[in-house]
């Protein structure tokens, strides 16, 4: 093998939120005295990642989820003959079992697959029991899994051998969400209250209802309002719980934002709620911004957000517990300096987007040496 390595990305998703964000940094942190990009994914996300896709990074717009689909099948063949890729990285097994059984069989590469954390929205007993998953995993040559968490998954739910799983966290681009690059977006004006802010897509997962069931607990306890950055098919719910409870006026639905680290600057409390997470990259954006956390103790988000260290954790589902640590954080002004300090300082150490960079480039080098010595014979 010689000149750079070719990486191409796979994806079947089709709504733009942290898995795609997470692929947005790999092929723009990609080391291109090394490495070259291809992606493909369904053309609704290129539409919405729009111009941040680097522009050395060729694309092809395919939606391949269904192995009925024949022409899908047969048009990412092409594909992969044309670019003849060293490597396919695929996100989640949802594009894996696709992306790596095809990219074996067809020519041959070297294949990777990252874990983004347990699929816990998988409800029938077939796909819970991750039979699929087990059989489709021998054409991967290596997991990625972006928390602790996710690796015990696959090495547990999943029955990957463990050998064939590295754990790579999660990284952001920490000084944008430092110091403002440009023209700041502005928020709403809050009067004067206290702002408690939510990022993510509007889905059961993110568990933004039982924020929205904690408010007038909250609201009685401190002058503040609930901002909610993200889209999703439960906003009419959650806006009919808010007006039910008598909170509509203090609970803001901001809609799909693209500028984060604008948005984080002026808040005062990050929550993130979630049932079950990977690895959140909002609570690293948070901690990088220098806003304090209150978070639910789940999965990879605990690697993240240590209780009483860099945030509070509180039980996931409990609405009593949420708004008792959001109103501690909301009183004490020396307690969010000190956990937001805390956790400025841990994300500059453990969560980078040069040490995730590095550490996934160590995955490709290693398997481009391995596939080296298979063609020579050694």
């Amino acid at each position: 093998m010689s000149g750079k390595t070719k990486i191409l990305y796979f994806l079947n998703t089709t709504t733009r939120a942290g898995v795609e964000e997470h692929l947005l940094s790999l092929l723009r942190g990609l080391d291109r005295s090394s490495f070259t990009a291809v992606l493909v994914c369904p053309g609704q996300l290129l539409d919405q990642f729009g111009a941040d896709i680097p522009g050395d990074v060729r694309v092809y717009g395919l939606c391949l989820a269904d192995w009925k689909n024949l022409a899908a099948i047969r048009e990412f063949i092409a594909i992969l003959r044309q670019e003849r890729p060293d490597i396919v990285h695929s996100h989640m097994f949802s594009s894996s079992m696709f992306g790596s059984t095809l990219a074996k069989a067809s020519i041959r590469a070297a294949t990777v697959e990252t874990c983004h954390g347990p699929e816990r929205w998988r409800t029938s007993w077939i796909k819970r029991s991750y039979v699929a998953d087990t059989f489709f995993s021998k054409f991967v040559d290596r997991f990625i899994a972006v928390s602790a968490a996710a690796g015990e998954h696959l090495a547990g739910a999943k029955r990957v051998a463990p050998d064939k799983i590295t754990v790579i966290r999660n990284g952001r681009e920490l000084p944008s969400y430092q110091s403002p690059a440009g023209a700041e977006f502005r928020l709403p004006d809050a009067g004067g209250r206290l702002r408690i802010g939510v990022i993510g897509r509007l889905d059961a997962q993110k568990g933004h209802k039982y924020l929205i069931e904690a408010a007038p607990a909250i609201m009685a306890g401190t002058d503040a309002v609930i901002l909610l950055a993200g889209d999703g098919a439960l906003k009419a719910e959650l806006e009919s719980q808010a007006k039910a409870l008598g909170v509509a006026d203090r609970v803001v639905f901001l809609g799909y934002q693209k500028q984060i680290p604008s948005i984080l600057r002026q808040l005062d409390v990050v929550v993130l709620p979630s049932l079950y997470e990977g690895l959140p990259l909002v609570a690293i954006e948070a901690s990088a911004a220098g806003v304090p956390i209150v978070a639910t103790a789940v999965d990879g988000t605990k690697e993240v957000v240590l209780h009483e260290k860099t945030g509070l954790l509180v039980p996931p589902a409990d609405p009593g517990a949420l708004a008792a640590a959001v109103l501690r954080l909301c009183g004490d002004g020396a307690l969010r300096t000190r956990l937001a300090g805390a956790a400025r300082e841990r994300a500059e150490k453990e969560f980078s987007i040069d040490k995730q960079m590095n550490e996934t480039e160590a995955v490709y080098s290693g398997l481009c040496a391995r596939s080296e010595k298979k063609v020579s014979g050694l």
